[in-house]
């Protein structure tokens, strides 16, 4: 893994909601699949630790 200066974190990631959004990314690239509506789907950010199914607005996700 490589290790990050502060500058380059704070050039790549200028704000939380990057970061979390790189996250999701990272951990998810394909999406995620909603238990609640059979769907594969996109993760919209609701807060900071929940997250809801892009396509019924269910809670899928609630924490990283």
């Amino acid at each position: 893994m490589k290790r990050y200066t502060i500058k380059e974190v704070t050039t790549q990631f200028p704000d939380e909601n990057s970061c979390l959004h790189f996250i999701v990314a990272t951990r998810w690239p394909d999406s995620i699949f909603c238990t609640s509506c059979q769907k594969v789907t996109t993760p919209l950010i609701r807060n900071k630790k929940v997250f809801s199914c892009g396509m019924c607005g269910t809670s899928v996700i609630t924490y990283l």
